[in-house]
């Protein structure tokens, strides 16, 4: 049985995980890990409120870390110790924040998906404090090991990441003009299976077919 962890940071949004979590842990013979890091405190109802949630997947294992920002790097020693001696075939990385925990898992391939980035806190704010919190973001995520694909929302996300970041695989959700959004996580992770298999993997959105080298055929 193949071992994956899920590696997720930021509140918890359950539309959004659950398209994930149900694609990755609906395929056989897959035993998925789920780590969630929660930003700042998580207090007993928010805690409740995601046990309620997650234990409707019947995931092997669950996890709960708690990150203040300011303990960052203590949670991430924490982490990397306790997953240590685990090998796993897939760690998925889900967030832009999930990433700066990248070493603490050991895995075949590591797969980041972004839905946001840090110049989305400058738009509420161009401060000085924002843009160096913005400069520090992608400071720490690239100085982590190169993932094996990134999966963004869109292309221009998909370039952006791309100059400020890795040179790697790349996937980004397409709009297809006759199926409008039609590429979701159902597709994401087989195709995601595909690449991390074989290191190609074709993925195709209405009429549009994405190879494992992230260009359009």
């Amino acid at each position: 049985m193949s071992k994956e962890i899920i590696l997720y940071r930021g509140p918890l949004e359950r539309a959004r995980l659950k398209l994930l979590i149900t694609s990755i842990h609906s395929r056989q013979h897959s035993d998925v890990t789920f780590v969630w890091i929660f930003p700042k405190v998580l207090d007993a109802a928010k805690e409740k409120h995601f046990f309620d949630f997650i234990n409707y997947f019947n995931l092997e294992n669950v996890y709960i870390y708690r990150d203040n920002g300011l303990k960052t790097f203590k949670v991430k020693k924490e982490i990397k110790n306790f997953f240590s001696k685990t090998n796993f075939e897939i760690a998925h990385y889900i967030g832009f924040k999930s990433y700066f925990f990248e070493s603490c898992a050991t895995a075949f391939k590591k797969v980041w998906y972004i839905n946001g980035i840090p110049e989305e806190m400058i738009l509420n704010g161009d401060t000085f404090s924002n843009r160096l919190k913005c400069f520090f973001n992608w400071f720490l995520v690239k100085i982590q090991n190169k993932p094996d694909l990134i999966v963004t929302v869109s292309q221009p996300m998909k370039d952006h990441v791309k100059r400020k970041t890795f040179d790697t695989d790349y996937f980004n959700r397409l709009r297809d003009p006759i199926q409008p959004f039609v590429t979701n996580s159902t597709q994401i992770i087989p195709f995601v299976q595909s690449f991390v298999n074989t290191g190609t993997g074709t993925l195709t959105v209405g009429t549009l077919t994405l190879g494992g080298n992230g260009k359009l055929t």
